[in-house]
């Protein structure tokens, strides 16, 4: 199924829908034309070279972009069927919280990173079980509970990034995007990040960003492949070539550049 012709919803039900989004900085279009549907509770992965604008994607689905001036967006995105600019920007990122390629943690406590937000934001329950809850959901738990007054930065890069999601965790949200978490990992910490992901993927639905085509492979239910294209005006734009079920998209691929591309022959 091509981006060209591929139906928003893919015949399925939706929770997140991407309809004719493209992207400017100031007049030059970076990302065209994008429509896609993402189903509830998937690990849904973004491939394509560097700069083929799966980032940017990801920032364009929590308005994570409006925080750059020079970038704006056209088209519509739905949450639940309601415009993106329906929802409170603070709650749709509660509810959209995005991980980047590298942990950005608080210069505090292993504790006050996770409990941070949620305190911002008014919770009103047992903070000490939502840190437990959080922590035990990224397979951190039983590791830093009793080490939880101590910094956070002293912990390894997989456990910072894996503390960045138990963080994204406590906010309580439905969909957690993700930029090439597991930059920098090692193939055992690699390894222990995919697996985590697949647990949460049982809770909630997953957007991530890759470089890596075996992961995507791995451990994903849908795949979008964006790739660089020339336009008209000669100006190297961002698009989505193919969107459809991880192993079709691998095994049977329906447009050129995607058999190209998880085939090696360019990357």
């Amino acid at each position: 199924m091509t981006a060209l012709d591929a139906p928003v919803s893919m015949g399925l039900d939706t929770l997140l829908e991407v309809r004719h989004l493209s992207v400017f900085c100031r007049h030059q279009l970076l990302l065209r034309d994008i429509s896609l549907g993402i189903p509830p509770r998937q690990l849904v992965t973004l491939i394509g070279a560097s700069g083929s604008g799966k980032s940017l994607l990801l920032s364009c689905l929590n308005r994570f972009i409006e925080l750059f001036p020079n970038l704006h967006m056209t088209g519509e995105i739905k949450y639940r069927q309601h415009s993106l600019y329906e929802w409170d920007v603070s709650q749709l990122r509660c509810r959209m919280p995005l991980i980047f390629s590298r942990p950005s943690l608080f210069p505090k406590s292993i504790y006050e990173n996770v409990a941070f937000g949620p305190r911002v934001h008014g919770y009103q329950g047992d903070l000490d079980a939502l840190v437990q809850s959080s922590l035990e959901q990224v397979n951190l738990w039983q590791t830093l509970k009793n080490h939880l007054g101590e910094p956070a930065l002293h912990l390894s890069l997989e456990q910072q990034q894996r503390l960045c999601l138990a963080r994204a965790i406590a906010l309580q949200p439905e969909i957690l995007l993700l930029d090439d978490p597991c930059m920098g990992l090692d193939t055992a910490a690699t390894h222990r990040m995919e697996e985590c992901l697949c647990q949460l993927k049982q809770t909630y639905t997953l957007i991530m960003a890759t470089h890596h085509l075996r992961q995507a492979a791995r451990i994903s239910d849908w795949t979008a492949f964006l790739a660089l294209q020339t336009n008209s005006e000669g100006q190297t734009v961002g698009q989505l070539i193919e969107y459809a079920p991880t192993r079709l998209l691998f095994q049977r691929p329906q447009h050129p550049l995607t058999r190209d591309y998880v085939s090696g022959r360019f990357l």
